[in-house]
């Protein structure tokens, strides 16, 4: 993926799919400020924290594990939602590292 002829991402494979992943967890309470830098976007809506996670994904589910949960699910991203993600977070978040 290229921004202005800069390079800010080149493996859209299966490989790039394993290092991207959604994590959705619903909390009984308002969820708790989860930091990483393995976070590239996260969002909230009611009890429902979403994160976009790129790279060591265990990281940030062991610490989700600190915290009770009703629900987690986690599951990759399309190729098409790396791409779309890649190029709107490019200037946040280094994606170039593994």
């Amino acid at each position: 993926i290229l921004d202005q002829g800069r390079k800010i991402f080149s493996d859209l494979t299966e490989n790039a799919r394993n290092q991207f992943r959604r994590i959705r967890v619903r909390f009984p309470d308002e969820p708790p400020t989860i930091q990483s830098s393995e976070i590239v976007t996260q969002s909230r809506d009611g009890r429902t924290l979403e994160l976009m996670v790129h790279g060591n994904v265990d990281s940030v589910i062991n610490q989700l594990a600190s915290h009770s949960k009703e629900d987690q699910q986690v599951e990759a991203l399309t190729l098409e939602e790396i791409f779309l993600l890649t190029a709107k977070n490019h200037t946040s978040h280094d994606f170039t590292r593994k």
